[in-house]
């Protein structure tokens, strides 16, 4: 069982419902810490965890290793779903997977989430809830920073991306609103990025 957005709660209620064997949640660095109570249930209950998209906003592959073995260090992950690049970024994975986290990494993976939380989305869907339009940010943005800039797939974030309703994706009325922003724990710029995933796709569409 997966989901693209209320991660938490949709984990936690897959995991009780008893009918799943894996869940694969976003384990990015501020969900690996606001889902520990869901990660414990998920064990108690032997419930496998297949952790996706969890390098979003690591740029640095020291940085990525890192996290790697933190994730891996948690009882309740089984295992992490992981594009790989390049053979260096393989061997460079496999040998991690055979040392500890060390605390000099554990320190830097925590400066960095600290430093970069505003840019890294739990898809919590908080954003959501709080914006009187239903705007349905989490698929806006993944769209945008997914699809588009991270797998370089401009058909699938295109078309993704039409699928919303036009009353869904924001306007510049979000402008004078922005209950969305004050709703985000990482405090996010959610106005500015759905405005600039717009301005994107219309240049796209144009193209």
């Amino acid at each position: 069982m997966t989901t693209h957005g209320n991660v938490k709660d949709t984990t936690a209620a897959g995991i009780r419902s008893g009918f799943y064997d894996v869940v694969m949640p976003v384990l990015n660095q501020p969900n690996l810490e606001a889902m520990a109570e869901e990660l414990r249930l998920a064990q108690q209950r032997g419930v496998g965890v297949m952790a996706m998209k969890s390098m979003k906003g690591l740029k640095d592959i020291d940085l990525e290793v890192a996290y790697l073995k933190k994730i891996l260090s948690n009882p309740a992950v089984t295992t992490v779903t992981k594009g790989i690049g390049s053979f260096d970024m393989f061997e460079a994975y496999v040998q991690a997977l055979n040392e500890p986290l060390s605390s000099a990494e554990d320190r830097a993976l925590y400066r960095y989430a600290q430093m970069n939380r505003s840019s890294n989305c739990m898809l919590c869907d908080d954003c959501k809830q709080a914006c009187p339009l239903g705007v349905e940010v989490s698929t806006v943005l993944r769209c945008k920073d997914y699809y588009y800039e991270q797998m370089k797939d401009v058909q699938t974030a295109l078309s993704t991306y039409r699928d919303i309703p036009l009353e869904k994706v924001g306007s510049g009325a979000c402008r004078f609103c922005k209950k969305c922003e004050s709703a985000c724990p990482n405090g996010i710029p959610i106005v500015e990025r759905l405005m600039a995933a717009r301005e994107l796709f219309a240049n796209v569409s144009r193209g």
